[in-house]
């Protein structure tokens, strides 16, 4: 973790974890584990002693996450590919349809 230093960029400000988990959409626990597992790239330590990330890092992250999850299945859909369902959401309503007469 660094300090900020007069070099840095202006424009590539420097966000709050929960600022970041907002951009994230995501609670500040995940952005901040998100930061120690170094994701968020390198942390820089403010003067009140808190962590802040870049903007540009946040943003690099999510496009990496949205490329990865690109053509992903949900779990649903990999539960269904794997046979974990063996009955059609159809077959499901009308059981618990039944069930409740």
């Amino acid at each position: 973790m660094t300090r900020p230093s007069s070099a840095d960029d202006p424009a590539d400000r420097l966000l709050t974890l929960a600022e970041a988990a907002q951009m994230m959409g995501a609670g500040t626990p995940i952005a901040s584990m998100r930061c120690e597992a170094g994701l968020l790239g390198e942390a820089v330590i403010a003067n009140d002693g808190r962590r802040q990330v870049r903007e540009s890092a946040v943003r690099r992250y999510l496009a990496e996450r949205d490329r990865l999850q690109a053509g992903a299945l949900s779990p649903r859909e990999a539960a269904i590919e794997t046979g974990l369902y063996v009955l059609s959401d159809e077959e499901w309503r009308e059981i618990a349809r039944k069930s409740r007469t």
